[in-house]
């Protein structure tokens, strides 16, 4: 029997660990996780923020000049662009036979017409034709009227034209002026009738007359105006002329003769006048109350 000798125990491989760290291992490092944005935080960034502030601010007061001038020149084109509500009255075609109201009665009512808009305050937004129709409806006494916008002022000019006027149409509602197209374009006041020397026709046919609205028929106005005319080219003043309510008669007396001649309105009146001329200068005896050339080529008297 042999006897095993015990083996001896392996010795454990002993190593000293240094205490000198491996430079090759990994460091760690408290500050390499923090990005650019955490370290640049505090006074830093205040500082550049302050320092973007003074450059906007900067920049402002660099073009200030510039904000300036532009702010000067719209104002300068705004205020260009404005206009007065109290325009300026100029009469066109002014006649011995105008007939018109004050100047300062046509300017008032433009002045209200400018104020009722502010659309009324520019050269650029104001329609002067919206303002010339209204004026046209109020005072029919004018033939035309014009709002004239200035280049460089501020006063627009209002230029207003006065009908022509014929005659004076007298009847129970007052006397009206008359222009050449048959209207009654105005109603005199006393203080207007014994301004104008118009021939007056006096109605008595019973017509209501209305403002801007026709009184007497255009033909019938030329008719009144040729006997108006070839009478006074005869040296031979009429006295009165008269509607009378018997349809289309023109009753017209001759100043210093006792009768009064008929006239049909519908007839031609150069032709009507030469027959009374005719028959008045062949009669005998001459007529006491009245003759009648109303039949063309015709006279009757009594």
């Amino acid at each position: 029997m042999k006897i095993r000798k015990n083996k001896k125990p392996q010795e454990i491989e002993r190593r000293r660990v240094s205490g000198v760290p491996d430079s090759r291992a990994p460091k760690f490092n408290y500050h390499s996780v923090r990005s650019s944005s955490e370290i640049n935080q505090g006074r830093t960034n205040r500082e550049q923020q302050t320092e973007l502030s003074d450059k906007t601010q900067s920049n402002w007061l660099k073009h200030t000049p510039t904000i300036i001038a532009i702010i000067v020149v719209v104002g300068s084109l705004m205020y260009a662009l404005t206009l007065s509500t109290t325009p300026k009255v100029v009469i066109l075609g002014q006649t011995n036979q105008t007939i018109m109201q004050n100047t300062t009665t046509y300017q008032q009512a433009a002045q209200k017409i400018l104020n009722s808009s502010l659309m009324n305050r520019t050269k650029v937004t104001i329609n002067t034709d919206n303002i010339a129709s209204q004026l046209e409806k109020e005072f029919p006494e004018l033939n035309g009227i014009s709002i004239v916008i200035p280049l460089t002022g501020h006063t627009p000019e209002l230029e207003i034209r006065p009908a022509q006027s014929i005659l004076l149409l007298s009847n129970p509602q007052g006397q009206f002026v008359i222009n050449q197209q048959g209207n009654a374009v105005l109603m005199l006041n006393s203080s207007l009738v014994n301004k104008f020397t118009l021939p007056v026709v006096t109605d008595t046919s019973g017509f209501k007359v209305q403002l801007g609205k026709e009184a007497l028929p255009a033909t019938s106005m030329t008719f009144i105006k040729t006997v108006i005319d070839q009478f006074a080219a005869k040296n031979v003043p009429i006295q009165t002329m008269t509607l009378s309510s018997t349809p289309y008669e023109l009753d017209v007396q001759v100043r210093g003769v006792p009768y009064y001649i008929k006239f049909n309105l519908l007839a031609d009146p150069l032709y009507s006048v030469g027959t009374y001329f005719s028959a008045i200068k062949a009669a005998n005896p001459k007529p006491v109350q009245y003759i009648d050339v109303r039949i063309p080529g015709r006279a009757f008297y009594k």
